[in-house]
């Protein structure tokens, strides 16, 4: 199934982060099992051109790739499904305004307004027709909004009323809507897990999808009890750093005995 059919079927899909501009990390992280990769462009030095490579290293490596834009930017979405993205992350949707834009950027008419050119990879430069790309794209682009802000929160019924029909996945983000909150990075303090809650349960009574970034991913288990099923986890830089002081810690254990040395 693709990312968007899974989402459909709310099966639990797994991801995390890249922020270090290399394909060559795409390649390691899309052959370690994970369900899909989120490339960052809101955080770290990712841009366009390195953006390019890194989503054909992913069409190489057969991971469904989702980029998280700056900002809600019609430009940078356009361009970034035109290089191949399997769909866009688009941070800061705070109001109705926002989540129209990002629609309107990320799908062809009659979903959206998204800019046609047909000659990209997502078209295998050319391949099929005009309206055959258009069509086929606006069945398979995944689009997650986040929602990160109290004034997200406050506003959400009014941004599912106008983005809901194209909009797979409502992502919260933790950390900034914790900021937001007042309550920075305390991912236990109550008001964040009741806030988390509840804007839950409304996007979820349209009918839609949740997702949420873990800062532990032990606490998976807790939030798909809640009906969450699009889960990221850590990032690059943390799995790579968390490796290497693991492969220093054990390489700095001395055996026992000499029976207890395995080759």
């Amino acid at each position: 199934m693709t990312l968007k059919e899974q989402i459909q079927a709310e099966a639990n899909v797994y991801g995390t982060w890249l922020r270090i501009p290399h394909p060559n990390l795409v390649e390691i992280l899309g052959r370690s099992g994970f369900d899909f990769l989120h490339i960052d462009m809101e955080h770290g030095p990712i841009g366009m051109h390195e953006l390019d490579s890194m989503l054909l290293a992913a069409k190489a490596t057969g991971i469904p790739a989702m980029v998280r834009v700056p900002q809600v930017e019609e430009s940078i979405i356009g361009k970034a499904l035109d290089l191949g993205a399997t769909g866009v992350v688009v941070p800061r949707v705070n109001n109705a305004h926002d989540a129209l834009e990002a629609v309107n950027a990320a799908f062809f008419a009659p979903l959206g307004q998204r800019g046609l050119g047909g000659a990209c990879r997502a078209n295998d430069f050319g391949k099929s027709s005009f309206q055959q790309f258009a069509e086929e794209a606006n069945r398979q682009t995944v689009l997650a909004l986040q929602i990160e802000t109290k004034e997200a929160v406050e506003r959400i019924d009014e941004i599912l009323e106008v983005s809901a029909d194209a909009t797979d996945v409502y992502f919260i983000g933790p950390a900034d809507l914790s900021q937001s909150l007042g309550v920075p990075g305390q991912f236990d303090n109550p008001l964040l897990i009741e806030t988390i809650q509840w804007v839950t349960k409304r996007i979820q009574k349209r009918g839609k999808k949740v997702g949420i970034h873990l800062p532990n991913p032990a606490l998976a288990p807790r939030f798909a009890e809640l009906g969450i099923h699009y889960f990221t986890s850590s990032f690059d830089l943390g799995i790579v750093s968390e490796g290497a002081k693991l492969m220093l810690q054990k390489l700095k254990q001395q055996p026992q005995s000499r029976d207890t040395i395995q080759y």
